[in-house]
């Protein structure tokens, strides 16, 4: 087949960018695919392009995607266009499985020798990291946990860090390098090896030897690698190995769309390509077919303020306008009132997309609570085995039972009460024998001291009070008065769990509703099951990726969210890297959507990155305003929400002045028109 028999066949509706992407046949090339340039496209018919019109054999062709998914799909787009048959005799591959084919050729033909077993059951790995956490902290993990180190031992393994780097770098939790150090150990004594060992076992073997690297490099003469921006040093390293100096690497990426750095993805690689590949050359699709106008305009001008990046001009394919509305919800629980209206009158294709799984729980709640059906991406259910959720609930517990002493010794030291371990247990001892309070026992221990005692008896005061606080209020008491949040700054925890948790306890009547509504939603996400005809869809960011919606709302767009870090506070290179890799992370979310784009703006967050973009957002107009002013004066005796201290009780109002006395025992003053002009203070009946 000639090159003009080959375009005429399959080429009609490419643009010139595409076009030009199909015939880079010859040479190294980095190909810079904006959002909805389609990427995919182009690829697979550069792959019939090589077979068909160059008469590359099939068995020489090596492409290279980011997850099995992905492999499965870009197989099945390939075989729809040029058959089945000349699909399997090519190789289809994850880095991961392309290590194992590179461990197994050198397991049966060079070393003649079982190569370590491979640990991939799941289970298995989280028992070892949980027993290891165990010896190293003498407590049990969460789930939380094991997943947090199950992820920083991916990175250490994918950017090839050294002891001293790792020994050197910040860790959640803090004693990773050593449990790092005893789970690399272990694995060896066992004689097993993890997906990450597997690929640094097969890096070694190609770069140690000849006769193996030499095998590959002649197997697989052309080599395609897509999503190349979320590909890993590690990962990237074996590609340079492979790709030799044949000048046959055609790597499909986008850095703009790096969004995985938690994984490791080295984004800095495609900006080193020309240079690591010379002669290489760089092309680009930049013409977007999915948004409307004003959605690309948006995203190009929000993303070209990211550093370290190709200058790249992101057009529209569309021709006609996109609608980008600015919603003001005044408080960020606003944003869920309004979602769940969405929800019920959904008709069309509509996406809430988010950073973590953690913004989606209020919504879902509320969603539950209604029967009304949604579709929801990835929901891990790890926020219910957190420990700041899971220690919020045992001081609940133990508020409902002060006799609980396997209770009280979970979280005695988290009260910041300066409570000795001898003393914690023996009073949970006094406790199981005498069937009272420990906190009653913890009083009458023998030469205990006055700050103890007074501790204990206050303590019993703050729990008969909870015990009869409803709504928000119950975790409020929690946090403030009873002061488990000196504990979560003192260790550096993810305070974002408040806020949620507030959300979720303003829906309760009390301690006991709301423990029992915390089993039973997460019972109710495990047991989710989506319906394809459901319109209302839920979504991580990250979930997202590579896929497409009518309608997207963005949820949770305020500094310490989304961006993590407040975008002015970058002060060192790992808050300039964060917060770059966030701002990319909004330009994903925001060029999933194809008519129209959606942003909440509320006061009592920072919202760093809708600040940007309120120029082009200004004009827009909400469906449906949101209003939480209160009207009306107070009245001595009602219950008020302040944005900062929670909900507290009116003492007095003077005409200008309204005097509240919050959940803590703290009393203050405020000018009630200032406040209620500017969000600051609303009525208990605006809670959701």
């Amino acid at each position: 087949m000639t090159r003009e028999e080959f375009a005429e066949k399959y080429m009609n509706k490419l643009n010139d960018q595409q076009r030009d992407a199909v015939f880079s046949d010859r040479g190294n090339t980095l190909l810079l695919a904006v959002p909805g340039s389609g990427k995919t496209t182009v690829l697979v018919l550069r792959l019939g392009y090589l077979l068909f019109v160059d008469g590359v054999e099939p068995e020489s062709v090596l492409t290279v995607t980011y997850t099995r998914a992905a492999t499965v799909e870009m197989k099945k787009r390939f075989a729809s266009l040029f058959g089945d048959a000349l699909s399997e005799r090519m190789e289809w591959r994850t880095i991961n499985g392309l290590s194992a084919t590179v461990v197994g050729w050198y397991a049966r033909h060079v070393s003649l020798r079982e190569p370590f077993a491979l640990m991939d059951n799941e289970g298995e790995l989280n028992k070892l990291i949980s027993d290891i956490y165990r010896r190293k902290s003498k407590e049990p993990p969460l789930d939380s946990t094991v997943k947090d180190i199950r992820t920083a031992i991916t990175y250490c393994k994918n950017m090839l860090l050294t002891e001293k780097e790792i020994s050197t770098r910040k860790w959640e939790p803090a004693g990773f390098p050593e449990i790092y150090k005893e789970y690399n150990d272990e694995l060896r004594r066992r004689s097993l090896m993890d997906y990450d060992d597997q690929m640094g076992y097969a890096l070694r073997i190609l770069r140690s030897k000849g006769e193996v690297l030499s095998h590959f490099r002649s197997r697989f003469r052309h080599i395609s690698v897509d999503e190349a921006q979320d590909t890993s040093r590690i990962q990237h390293e074996i590609i340079r190995l492979l790709a030799g100096e044949s000048e046959s690497l055609f790597m499909v990426g986008d850095e703009d769309q790096s969004i995985y750095g938690f994984r490791a993805a080295w984004p800095e690689a495609l900006l080193h390509f020309e240079t690591d590949y010379a002669p290489a050359r760089v092309l680009k699709m930049e013409e977007n077919f999915r948004s409307g106008k004003r959605i690309v305009e948006l995203a190009r001008h929000f993303v070209e303020k990211s550093p370290d990046r190709f200058p790249k001009t992101l057009r529209a394919f569309r021709g006609e306008e996109a609608t980008l509305t600015l919603i003001p919800a005044m408080w960020r629980e606003n944003q869920y009132k309004y979602l769940l209206q969405v929800a019920k009158d959904c008709e069309r294709d509509t996406a809430v997309l988010y950073r973590n799984n953690d913004s989606a729980l209020p919504l879902i709640d509320l969603l539950e609570r209604e029967g009304i059906p949604y579709r929801c991406r990835a929901q891990d259910g790890t926020f219910f085995s957190h420990r700041i959720v899971t220690d919020v609930c045992d001081i609940l517990r133990l508020a409902l039972n002060e006799n609980d002493g396997d209770c009280f010794l979970r979280i005695y030291y988290k009260l910041g009460r300066f409570i000795s371990r001898d003393a914690a247990c023996a009073a949970a001892k006094n406790a199981r024998i005498s069937g009272k309070s420990v906190l009653q026992e913890l009083a009458k221990l023998p030469d205990i001291q006055d700050y103890v005692n007074n501790a204990a008896v206050e303590l019993q005061n703050q729990f008969k009070t909870l015990r009869a606080d409803t709504g928000a209020t119950v975790i409020e008491r929690v946090w403030r008065a009873i002061g488990y949040s000196n504990f979560v700054e003192q260790r550096q925890l993810d305070a974002e769990k408040y806020p949620i948790l507030l959300l979720l306890s303003a829906q309760t009547e009390g301690v006991e509703d709301f423990l029992r509504r915390i089993s039973e939603l997460r019972e109710l996400i495990a047991a989710h099951v989506n319906e394809t005809a459901v319109p209302f869809l839920l979504s991580t960011v990250h979930s997202s990726k590579g896929l497409e919606y009518d309608r997207v709302y963005l949820l949770d767009v305020h500094d310490g969210v989304l961006p993590s870090i407040g975008t002015a506070e970058a002060r060192s290179e790992d808050e300039r890297k964060t917060a770059s890799e966030e701002r990319r992370l909004l330009y994903v979310a925001m060029t999933r959507a194809k008519n129209e784009l959606c942003f909440f703006q509320y006061q009592d967050k920072p919202q760093s990155f809708l600040r940007e973009l309120r120029p082009w957002l200004l004009n827009s107009k909400a469906p449906l305003p949101l209003s939480d002013i209160p009207e009306g004066k107070p009245r001595v005796g009602e219950e008020l929400v302040h944005r900062h201290f929670g909900h507290g009780k009116v003492q007095s109002f003077n005409g200008s002045t309204v005097v509240l006395r919050f959940s803590d025992g703290s009393v203050r003053g405020f000018l009630w028109d200032y406040a209620v002009e500017k969000g600051l203070i609303r009525r208990e009946s605006c809670v959701l």
